[in-house]
């Protein structure tokens, strides 16, 4: 069984867009506009100031804004690979 990519850097590429280097030595851009518009869990980051305190979070198992919201990292691979 294959381990799930890891990330490795996080640059925030737009209000809601992120460019994601991967332990695959991917570079990904993730678009997360709609579940930002749409989800009320991630409605703080509607706000581009927050949005931009992005971290990597431990281990690169996720994305992180402060303790309130993380994103996991096998979630957000699978969705920028899922083909159109």
């Amino acid at each position: 069984m294959m381990k799930p990519p890891r990330i490795e850097a996080v640059e925030v590429i737009g209000p809601a867009s992120l460019h994601i280097t991967w332990s695959t030595g991917e570079r990904l851009d993730v678009d997360l506009s709609e579940p930002v518009k749409t989800l009320k869990a991630l409605a703080s980051l509607r706000d581009p100031a927050i949005f931009a305190r992005v971290e990597v979070g431990e281990w690169g198992h996720s994305l992180v804004w402060s303790d309130e919201i993380d994103l996991g990292a096998d979630r957000l691979y699978e969705l920028r690979r899922r083909p159109a």
